[in-house]
């Protein structure tokens, strides 16, 4: 019965660190960044097999074929079509199938804030699906122009070293600017839990987040309604004409950064109504 419990907990254990279908995922060894297209297994392989469609045409090893069963179907793209409008073949190489051990822990936004602003080790990066291997989530990242991602040494006064819990709590309530950029943000969490953490932001840093829906960016609006300035500099949405739902959200939003975002121009005038 013992090793029929401790089984089953190990089975969702596996489960739960598998992304779903649609997800935005980053590898660990190296920080790709990508869409999950199929979830399952693969010919005779064993175990679960993650489809990923990078962001980087480069960055693969096939289109979604694998010893000659199509699995899943790479996202059509503009620069997929040459001169002439047909298909060039430049996106035949930008998927892989991967394991889920492969594959960063994603955050909720509270656990990037906490892990990048106070030092809380429960929301460092433990190396859970893949992990960068570093701990220490309080590192500031930026991204080159060819996609790497390099870490920023972060320094703090005597003062902030020896803060106690509720003097980091206070501290995070009372910052009216966070930049939790490339910090694997997933999700803003449950509802009031990232304004909890963080109190009345005028400024947010959200570059190289993995949200993948404009009902995502929406929630950014509702936990701080206070905004003016919000950078998603690399984010990956679906469909952004639908963003001038959210105009309730932003009242006071005057900068809104979307660099690499890919926003075509339907959704840049959907975009220009916040």
């Amino acid at each position: 019965l013992v090793a029929s419990v401790n089984a089953t907990a190990q089975r969702d254990a596996r489960m739960a660190s598998i992304p779903r279908v649609g997800a935005r995922v980053e590898l660990g060894e190296d920080g790709a960044r990508g869409v999950v297209r199929y979830v399952g297994a693969v010919g005779e392989r064993a175990g679960t097999w993650i489809g990923v469609e990078f962001d980087d045409d480069d960055r693969g090893r096939h289109d979604g074929v694998v010893d000659g069963v199509r699995y899943f179907s790479c996202q059509a793209r503009d620069e997929d079509a040459g001169a002439g409008g047909a298909d060039d073949g430049r996106g035949a190489r930008r998927a892989s199938m991967v394991r889920a051990h492969k594959i960063a822990r994603g955050r909720t936004f509270a656990e990037a804030l906490r892990g990048r602003y106070a030092r809380d080790d429960a929301s460092a990066d433990d190396g859970e699906r893949g992990g960068d291997g570093n701990g220490g989530g309080d590192d500031m990242c930026i991204r080159t122009a060819r996609g790497r991602v390099m870490r920023v040494e972060l320094c703090e006064t005597e003062e902030e070293a020896t803060m106690d819990a509720a003097a980091t709590a206070r501290r995070l309530k009372s910052m009216t600017r966070a930049y939790v950029d490339h910090a694997r943000v997933e999700t803003m969490g449950a509802r009031g839990e990232a304004s909890a953490c963080a109190g009345a932001l005028r400024v947010l840093g959200l570059a190289g987040s993995l949200l993948t829906s404009v009902e995502d960016v929406a929630r950014i609006g509702e936990e701080f309604p206070t905004l003016e300035a919000l950078d998603l500099s690399g984010i990956r949405l679906g469909d952004w004409t639908k963003a001038s739902s959210m105009c309730a959200r932003f009242e006071k939003l005057k900068v809104l950064v979307l660099n690499d975002s890919m926003v075509k121009w339907r959704g840049v005038w959907a975009v220009s109504s916040l």
